[in-house]
């Protein structure tokens, strides 16, 4: 048992010294980690971390309508996946109807394809856009930027959508 416990130990203080020297160079390696950021087109600006991350949103925003979403869900879901899903979207379209989900959330389904189409992009709306929804129309011409998200049974998917 003794031999056990002394093993387990010897173990323990090997291994816990390789486990330590990875985040000793990683953390003293400066350089290291500036060299992918300068090798990023959008990382000029090092100094402000987080002035480069808006810049990067604001460039990653991708521009569709309602009907291009559709027609690339319905054409190749893995691709439209790595198109849209989690991206920042700039969407346009035409509200087909105002409704409220799980917990009375709102959210905005979008024109698209033809009259009988039942897989209308959903776009759920930021909670800060809930007052907003209650002075939506159906029928009206509507500007949202959103987080892809997926599809669900064809439906494409819209999160976090702040109404422009």
């Amino acid at each position: 048992m003794v031999i056990i416990v002394v093993i387990l130990i010897i173990l323990g203080i090997v291994f816990g010294k390789n486990d330590t020297k990875p985040e000793i160079n990683q953390s003293s390696s400066a350089p290291a980690t500036s060299a992918p950021a300068a090798s990023n087109a959008t990382a000029s600006a090092t100094t402000t971390g987080n002035h480069t991350d808006v810049t990067e949103n604001e460039e990653a925003l991708i521009k569709v309508t309602s009907n291009e979403l559709l027609k690339a869900y319905k054409a190749n879901e893995v691709a439209a996946n790595k198109k849209f899903k989690d991206k920042k979207l700039s969407i346009s379209g035409t509200i087909n109807s105002i409704e409220a989900g799980l917990g009375d959330e709102p959210y905005v389904v979008l024109k698209a394809g033809d009259e009988f189409e039942i897989d209308m992009p959903q776009a759920k709306l930021a909670t800060s856009e809930a007052d907003k929804a209650a002075n939506l129309k159906k029928g009206q011409k509507i500007n949202m930027i959103c987080t892809g998200d997926s599809e669900f049974a064809g439906t494409p998917m819209l999160n976090d959508c702040i109404i422009q």
